[in-house]
């Protein structure tokens, strides 16, 4: 494969970490000609990222869209599957419930029949057997399965905050301290050159 990482690509990254590691062995900055000359290193070691960056993408984006292109062809065959699996889950466990009704009423009439008199508790053991036996086919499992039903019921502690959405609108000023919300300013060094 030609996205393979090749002996090359290997050295000239490494070589390109251990100069700009170099740069900075035993650099202080403690005065404004330090300064400005830790400005050009920042600038130096963006660039050595974006190198890095830049390699790795070149390896990666054609393995990406090859993966891509193959999960692309097998999904609608795994969701059809899935899909049918589900019906046939859903037809089995409709069944097994239909079953256990049966069962049950079953179950009623025959110790109504056995404290009658009318049938001895033998029979009744082999009749109530033959439910087990239909149901043994299979295994199934009950769920709990949580629905909402009324999301304004719903404590605020089980909310979770949209982050980006958030700041969005109060970059925006669509939101403020009103809401909750307050914009602060952080400073953050960006090498320029």
């Amino acid at each position: 494969m030609e996205t393979q990482i090749n002996k090359k690509t290997i050295d000239e990254t490494k070589s390109l970490v251990i100069k700009t590691e170099k740069l900075l062995t035993g650099f202080k900055v403690n005065s404004q000609p330090t300064l400005i000359k830790a400005n050009d290193f920042l600038v130096d070691i963006t660039q050595a990222e974006k190198g890095v960056i830049e390699r790795e993408r070149a390896i990666l984006d054609p393995l990406n869209e090859a993966k891509k292109s193959i999960m692309d062809f097998f999904k609608p065959f795994k969701e059809k599957l899935a899909s049918i699996k589900w019906q046939l889950k859903k037809d089995m466990g409709n069944y097994v419930s239909e079953i256990e009704k049966k069962e049950i009423e079953k179950k009623k009439e025959i110790e109504k029949q056995v404290a009658e008199g009318k049938i001895d508790i033998d029979k009744a053991s082999a009749v109530l057997q033959k439910f087990e036996d239909k149901k043994d086919v299979t295994t199934v499992r009950t769920n709990k399965v949580v629905k909402i039903i009324d999301e304004s019921k719903i404590p605020d502690d089980y909310w979770v905050l949209d982050m980006v959405k958030i700041r969005k609108a109060a970059l925006a000023g669509f939101i403020g301290e009103k809401e909750g919300v307050k914009v602060e300013e952080e400073k953050i060094v960006i090498g320029k050159r």
